[in-house]
């Protein structure tokens, strides 16, 4: 090949780069900033639960348990003491643990915590009754202050749900305010300040509560509507929303 036609073809090679840098100067890639919706008024729900609403059935167990008590320490029915001990156990202890295992299935925190402490607290206390009578002398002797201390630790807790009901509805605040006075009397009378008269007033103050709670629930649900009012909570809180962003 000659010398001539080598510079010819290094020259169009030289002209073909220049015209591809060329139009590689005229290549413009666009550009766009990115721009993200505001993320306000953000409402996350929940799959509803199959599982049905226990607190009617829990409350009504609690109320008719109180009022088997209440006739008794008021002396209505003036029966042994160990014929309450199957209601303690069954209406009192286990109708409350299993609304209260159903609630925590159902995230439902209020109705789980105070169902299940208060269940088992029914369940002992009849265990506690029964062994106090029929056990040896120093359960028998020592059963009364035995409970007291244990009636005293669950007034301390009882503060708790009982503050949480003033964000809930009136009848379930006056039912948890019952079930703290009556606590209170009954330390003092298992402390023999005075007798059982006092806490079967407050065990009836309970039950009349629970019986209003749990037929206005029933009502309220199968209607579909507040029927029978259960009241406004005393105090309401209102919930922001979870994410806010600016623009």
């Amino acid at each position: 090949m000659s010398e001539e036609n080598l510079i010819n073809e290094n020259q169009e090679i030289e002209t073909d780069t220049q015209d591809i840098d060329a139009n590689a100067q005229q290549i413009v890639i666009p550009t766009t900033k990115l721009r993200f919706p505001k993320l306000t008024n953000i409402t996350i729900t929940q799959k509803p639960s199959n599982l049905c609403d226990p607190s009617a059935t829990g409350v009504m167990a609690l109320g008719i348990g109180c009022l088997v008590l209440a006739f008794h320490d008021l002396g209505i029915t003036p029966v042994s003491h160990a014929l309450t001990i199957p209601w303690i156990i069954f209406l009192l202890g286990a109708m409350q643990v299993i609304p209260g295992i159903i609630d925590a299935f159902r995230k439902n925190l209020f109705g789980a915590t105070v169902f299940t402490m208060y269940g088992f607290f029914w369940i002992a206390n009849g265990c506690g009754h029964y062994l106090s009578r029929h056990g040896d002398e120093e359960a028998m002797e020592g059963g009364a202050q035995h409970t007291a201390m244990a009636i005293f630790g669950y007034f301390i807790f009882n503060i708790a749900p009982t503050l949480a009901a003033l964000t809930l509805n009136k009848a379930l605040f006056f039912a948890m305010l019952f079930i703290q006075i009556t606590l209170g009397i009954i330390f003092f009378e298992l402390l023999g300040f005075y007798g059982a008269t006092a806490a079967g007033v407050g065990l009836l103050f309970i039950a009349f509560t629970c019986f209003y709670f749990c037929l206005a629930e029933l009502v309220n649900q199968i209607g579909g509507g507040e029927i029978i009012p259960k009241g406004k909570p005393f105090i309401v809180i209102k919930k922001k929303n979870i994410l806010e962003s600016e623009h």
